[in-house]
Parts: structure tokens; sequence; C-alpha cells
């Protein structure tokens, strides 16, 4: 199923609102929101998003934990062909109290502010810098309501998958343009070979994918 383009803004006046995989409440404070996540941990199935007072929270269906997994493999498949160096750092909780918002991406990458960030036992947005690359996948519900999120963030590059395509956005003046190459692997049309992909992976087990995109990555590199 595809998600709907149009997005549900944030910061819509009205109740909490209920839908099929989650919650939306407003006027939540950022101490509340910063309490929900530190006292849920890190073994909950729910995803917070945050942003000015409204706070949305998520359970991911199956399949779009099929999709987030193997975006997730093949992006490290990807610096592995292109001798990228990346740090993947799954859900982790992206929040900055000075502009109010903050979130779980389904992935997250390190790739230019790797040598920043390695080695930390914990992340701090206020001093260290927003992952390179995230990705959100949209079965049931579309993301790009968070798109305001992830530039208060300072996100440089959302990946988006809405079950039929992914969709690369590249962060330029404060707004998040569709774009057909990855910043992080500019030498490749990535988006066009992962919608193919993806099209396919039903019926293929991860090593199967795992197979047909390096043969695909290695054809592109060569021509």
């Amino acid at each position: 199923m595809k998600a709907k383009e149009e997005p549900a803004p944030y910061g819509a006046s009205g109740p909490s609102v209920i839908h099929a995989r989650g919650v939306w409440l407003h006027n939540i404070s950022w101490e509340t929101f910063v309490r929900l996540v530190d006292e849920t941990g890190n073994e909950r199935k729910t995803r917070f998003a945050y942003l000015d007072g409204d706070l949305e929270i998520m359970s991911p269906l199956p399949i779009h934990e099929r999709y987030n997994r193997l975006l997730q493999l093949l992006v490290v498949v990807l610096a592995e062909e292109t001798e990228s160096r990346v740090v993947s750092l799954g859900s982790l909780t992206c929040k900055l109290e000075a502009a109010k918002v903050g979130l779980e991406p389904d992935s997250c990458f390190y790739f230019q502010h790797i040598d920043e960030i390695l080695g930390l036992e914990k992340i701090d947005m206020e001093k260290h810098p927003a992952p390179d690359l995230v990705i959100e996948i949209d079965i049931t519900n579309t993301s790009m309501n968070k798109f305001p999120i992830y530039d208060g963030l300072k996100v440089p590059e959302v990946w988006r998958h809405d079950g039929e395509k992914l969709h690369i956005y590249h962060r330029e003046r404060a707004q998040y343009v569709e774009r057909d190459r990855s910043l992080a692997f500019p030498t490749l049309k990535i988006a066009g070979i992962l919608t193919d992909l993806l099209s396919r992976s039903h019926c293929m087990d991860d090593l199967q994918v795992v197979q047909e995109f390096r043969k695909a990555i290695r054809q592109h590199l060569k021509a």
C-alpha cells in the first residue's frame, strides 16, 4: 500500500488522534517527550517523533520492518562496494531542545561525520552532528510531515520508501529537494537501482537480495 503524499502537518490543532499503527498527542511538553524516550528505553517496539508540542507514537508493521532492514543492509553493502566508510546506528534517538524537535528514524547512518561520533557511548545533538543519512519507510502513513523535524536537526539527506519507490531528498536552503543520487554515493543513480530491486524483493530472501544488489552495483560502477 502506498502512503498518501499529503502529510497531516505537525502543529495542527484539535484533539488527539489514534490511527492504524499509532497515536498523535497534542500540547505535550518537551520534558514529557524526553521522559517518555528515556523511561521506555531501547527495547520498545514503538518509535517517537516530536515537533513543538505534537507527539507521534508509531508501531511498525512487519512489511515496514522488512523494507527497513533490507535498506539498512544494502546501505552497508553499498558502502563496501564503493569503499566508503559508514557507521550504522539504527533508530538512534535524535533530539534538539533548542529547536524543540526530536524523533527516531527507521534507520540512520554516518558517513561524512564519522570521525566526530566514532567511539562515543552517547550522541548528543546539542554537541554532535546529526546523522548524515536517515531512512523512512512509508507503508500506512507518510513520513513527509517529519521533514520539518529533520530540517530542525539539520539532517542533510533523507531516503523515503513509499512501498513502491525509493525517494532521495537533499536538504537545500532549509528545504528537502528530491534527487536521484545520494550525497553519500554521488557516482550512482541509486534511487532507481534500489526501487527496482525492492520491487522484486518479495520473493527473495536476504542473501538473494544482497547478491542481486552487488551484481547491479558492480555493473553500474564499471559503466
